[in-house]
């Protein structure tokens, strides 16, 4: 499994598709709601470069399901690794994007950071559960499978505590089998 890079210098203005960090020429201003400032310009991705990166990881998912879970829980450690480092940054960005205040940022990077932390230990925990059911002649199992590739559009004022929320939270599937 491939090591994430680290941005380097401001790097807030680049995309990451299939391993490597990318400027595109179409630009977005990201705004200080505030103060009305522009605070960078950003990769405008375009519906082609969406669907390019929804095919890499749609391919790279049968890897990410096979992986040991010490390296899938390793991953969101990683990622955790690189927020702590960067903290001050972050919340910095946080509350000037939102217009918000540093308790706000800290506040949502807080809560980003602790559902992250619980997601590392998800590839941990038990792959599921056998229990009976309340009709005659079945069983119910409960199964963890990867739901595949999912997209997150955040909204601008929790973008951070929101987009984590969506990624972190368990997804069962159950299926009700004969006995």
């Amino acid at each position: 499994m491939r090591e994430l890079p680290r941005l380097g210098g401001d790097g807030w203005e680049l995309l990451y598709l299939d391993g490597e960090w990318e400027t595109r020429e179409d630009r977005l201003a990201v705004e200080d709601p505030y103060e009305r400032e522009e605070l960078v310009s950003v990769s405008a991705a375009s519906e082609e470069t969406v669907d390019e990166a929804y095919e890499v990881a749609a391919e790279a998912q049968t890897e990410w399901e096979e992986a040991p879970p010490q390296e899938r829980a390793a991953v969101i450690q990683n990622a955790l690794e690189v927020i702590e480092e960067r903290h001050e940054e972050l919340v910095e960005l946080l509350a000037r994007e939102a217009g918000g205040t540093r308790l706000k940022a800290e506040v949502e990077l807080d809560t980003a950071t602790g559902m992250m932390e619980l997601a590392a230990s998800f590839p941990l925990d038990s792959p599921g559960q056998h229990d009976r059911s309340v009709t005659p002649g079945k069983e119910n199992i409960v199964k963890r499978e990867p739901v595949g590739v999912v997209g997150v559009i955040s909204p601008w004022n929790f973008p951070f505590h929101l987009s984590m929320r969506a990624r972190s939270r368990r997804r069962w599937r159950s299926a009700t089998q004969w006995s």
